[in-house]
């Protein structure tokens, strides 16, 4: 018999079991994976989160939760993680309990990032009413590797029209100002994201990445922000520092920013001695693409996005608590 309850934090050990179970060829992005999970901030964030048991034992052999994103979100992350061929009696169970609980909570849509080249949870989530709606691929490189020869007459050209790097440590060693400019950079680059992006939001998302790490670009003849890339160092693997940001503000696209931000990136990775710099690249975005092909990244993995939205009158349907284990 199976039953659901409340996860918690006890119930790592396992969850990241059942991690390894569904995705045995990514150990490490598991890990990963479950640290993020410990990361929500229940005081700002909603989530529902359950563990699936089965057998007198109490063995648990599935995951499954709900995750606001962020504060002013109205959408949610959607979680099923369950051993191979375990979709039909664990996974579906999983998902009929978040999904009542979706509506519940009032989520207009949910949203579902799995790896690519998984046919049974692709055909599980369409099965629901999911639809695809993006891919992005997961791109690494090895920093004494990469290859920068071809970069040098752009970057001096670059350099030559009045574009100047800096790291916000040094902004933050010369003025106190810095904050509003790179919320005005932020804002300016997602202008549908800006209820998220309050100054105390940045100022809590400065707090994971590195300030020597956090580049930015500026023009001779403007005070503002041109451009920014930022560094955080990999919770799991200290030799690995993932590309957290990367923004160019309208304006002053297709000037080769791209260009001077990553070799800046780069030439930090390899002064850290790291073995491993890492960004996600959206399927679509072909000229970032072609560029790290150039550079040397290699993509181990790519993830595909589902999403669903809730109409209301789904929402219409009383909410009924299914048992749960004591």
């Amino acid at each position: 018999m199976l039953t659901l309850r409340p996860a918690t934090p006890k119930d790592n050990p396992a969850v990241l079991a059942c991690a390894d179970a569904a995705v045995p060829f990514d150990p490490a992005g598991n890990r990963h994976w479950l640290r993020q999970r410990q990361q929500l901030d229940p005081a700002r964030q909603q989530r529902r989160h359950y563990v699936a048991i089965e057998g007198d034992d109490g063995q648990i052999v599935g995951y499954g939760a709900l995750e606001q994103p962020h504060a002013a979100a109205d959408w949610l992350r959607l979680f099923v993680v369950t051993p191979a061929g375990r979709l039909g009696d664990v996974g579906q169970p999983l998902y009929d309990r978040l999904y009542q609980d979706a509506l519940a909570l009032g989520a207009r849509r949910l949203v579902v990032r799995e790896y690519m080249g998984d046919e049974p949870l692709y055909a599980f989530f369409a099965g629901h009413g999911f639809v695809e709606t993006g891919r992005v691929w997961d791109e690494r490189l090895a920093p004494h590797q990469a290859r920068l020869a071809f970069l040098q007459p752009r970057l001096a050209a670059i350099t030559a029209e009045g574009f100047t790097v800096t790291s916000l440590a040094a902004l933050q060693a010369q003025t106190t100002d810095w904050l509003a400019g790179l919320h005005d950079l932020a804002v300016a680059t997602r202008p549908g994201s800006t209820p998220a992006l309050t100054p105390a939001n940045v100022t809590r998302w400065l707090a994971r990445i590195l300030p020597d790490g956090l580049f930015l670009v500026q023009h001779a003849t403007d005070p503002r922000f041109a451009a920014g890339l930022a560094l955080a160092q990999d919770e799991d693997d200290p030799g690995r520092l993932n590309i957290d940001w990367f923004a160019t503000r309208p304006g002053y696209r297709r000037r080769g920013l791209t260009l001077l931000l990553y070799a800046q990136a780069i030439h930090y990775a390899q002064q850290r001695d790291c073995h491993t710099l890492a960004t996600l690249t959206a399927d679509e975005n072909y000229t970032l693409l072609a560029l790290h092909a150039k550079l040397g990244f290699q993509r181990p993995f790519g993830y595909v996005t589902l999403e669903r939205t809730l109409a209301d009158s789904e929402r219409d349907t009383p909410y009924e608590s299914p048992k749960e284990t004591p």
